[in-house]
């Protein structure tokens, strides 16, 4: 069942994440010489241990929205406050 599930919706979506970081990359928002896979791991990994993961079972889309810019700026990632 878990293989299904990676197959079907995560792999497809990982895939798509990495896509659109490989445009951020060549659009120059990225360092030059990030490694937009790894970086896609990280930020995953990241995303997934706060929504499913943390002893806390409701996130507010503020503090959600905080905790992505937060993770964005230490990679580097110019994003406005």
């Amino acid at each position: 069942m878990l293989e299904v599930y990676l197959e079907t919706y995560f792999l497809p979506r990982r895939s798509a994440f990495v896509r659109a970081l490989e445009r951020v990359h060549s659009a120059g928002l990225l360092a030059q010489d990030a490694d937009v896979e790894t970086l896609a791991d990280m930020l995953i990994g990241a995303l997934v241990y706060r929504l499913l993961l943390s002893l806390r079972s409701e996130h507010s889309v503020s503090e959600l929205r905080g905790h992505v810019r937060r993770l964005l700026r230490q990679t580097g990632f110019a994003v406005p406050t």
